[in-house]
């Protein structure tokens, strides 16, 4: 089994999968900088970042819980309503993750869930085949479990 991370970061990928404006094309930590091609535009990446952790409980085996921050970069073509088009794929990011409770849970890996904690604004990027605008938001997770068994979440 991966870390809970890991499993973290592909079900937000899994969940955000299939949107109307971004269809397939979601990518799980491409590395910082990679071009998208055209063919992949609009595109989410799911990255994880930072991670928080403290006991709930001093007993054996103790709880711990983490707080994990997570971004979802929107990658658009560059034109002229591009603002328009970031902020609605991340209307639709939003609604996917906050769809039912299983969403928002991740089935069961966050109990605390995902919350939404903004973006910096985006940014336009000239180099490549095509210029690009991106918009990354980013996101708390909650999550926790038995400090002898840290695959798995409670």
């Amino acid at each position: 089994m991966a870390h809970l991370a890991q499993r973290i970061r592909e079900k937000i990928a899994l969940t955000v999968d299939g949107l109307p404006l971004t269809q397939r094309n979601v990518f799980v930590a491409l590395p910082d900088g990679e071009p998208l091609s055209g063919a992949h535009l609009p595109a989410l990446i799911v990255r994880t970042g930072a991670e928080s952790a403290e006991m709930l409980t001093l007993a054996f085996p103790s709880v711990v819980l983490c707080r994990l921050e997570a971004s979802i970069e929107i990658v658009a073509r560059e034109h002229v309503l591009v603002q328009d088009t970031l902020d609605t794929i991340l209307v639709q990011v939003t609604g996917a993750l906050n769809a039912s409770a299983a969403a928002f849970t991740l089935n069961g890996l966050a109990a605390g869930g995902i919350t939404y904690q903004g973006h910096d604004g985006f940014e336009v990027e000239a180099s490549g085949e095509s210029p690009t605008a991106r918009l990354i938001t980013r996101w708390s997770v909650t999550y926790q479990y038995a400090a002898n068994d840290p695959e798995t979440a409670l």
